[in-house]
């Protein structure tokens, strides 16, 4: 017994060190993203028209901003995009035509996290452009409700990748905005559902293990034995 539950926390510390190993070696460059994914037109954008999006929160730090577009299968025009922060900060970029459709990246600067940002984007060439997006708040339901107004998608993304593993302080901060309990009790969960794990994995090994050598039963009876049959069930004698 104590060798298999030997066996049994190796495997489970191997099982941690593998998640790890993969958290750590899974790099991102997405910082933050809102209105994907984008599968509805949230504008089309004619000569010298913009679309704006408002009052949008991103948590971490970013440089680069994408949009999502549809040229109608010609070469997109030339864009202007400017992001502006409610802490004064603003930075404009340009994004040079002849793209054909699809993600289209500028570089903005660096905006640091926590920003609350407005990102506008004016169309600067003579061929229209369509700017994709997804309602907000959407349900599946609401996909083919043509008056539920479509917001324009804008992906905020990282001069250099990040792997997943970086990331858990900041989901942690991020949980704990939304639960009413504070960051250190999270981790403590964090801790305690790892440390649970194997210790969950050995009691059900040991019950298995006491359930096989548990001596067995009285066998179930025969569902075709003969019953025996009641005295009103009896035939008659003489009869």
């Amino acid at each position: 017994m104590r060798r298999a539950i030997a066996v049994l926390a190796a495997l489970s510390v191997a099982g941690v060190l593998a998640v790890v190993a993969v958290a750590a070696g899974d790099e991102r460059v997405v910082a933050h993203a809102v209105g994907l994914p984008a599968i509805g037109p949230a504008a089309r954008l004619a000569q010298g028209d913009e679309l704006c999006r408002r009052g949008i929160v991103v948590p971490v730090a970013f440089q680069r901003v994408r949009v999502v577009t549809i040229t109608d299968g010609l070469p997109g025009p030339p864009l202007a995009v400017t992001v502006r922060s409610r802490a004064g900060r603003a930075a404009r970029a340009r994004i040079a035509g002849g793209y054909p459709g699809g993600t289209v990246e500028a570089r903005v600067g660096s905006f640091p996290a926590e920003s609350v940002v407005s990102v506008c984007v004016r169309n600067l060439g003579v061929r229209e452009v369509v700017l994709l997006g997804l309602p907000p708040g959407v349900l599946l339901g609401d996909l083919g409700d043509v008056n539920v107004p479509v917001q324009m998608a804008v992906v905020f993304m990282r001069d250099r990748p990040v792997s997943t593993l970086g990331q858990v302080p900041a989901m942690i901060r991020r949980a704990a905005l939304f639960k009413p309990v504070p960051a250190w009790f999270l981790w403590a969960l964090l801790g305690l559902m790892v440390a649970a794990l194997p210790a969950l994995l050995a009691r059900a090994l040991r019950a298995a293990e006491d359930d096989a050598a548990a001596p067995p039963g009285d066998p179930p009876p025969r569902a075709d034995a003969e019953r025996e049959p009641s005295p009103a069930e009896a035939p008659a004698a003489g009869g």
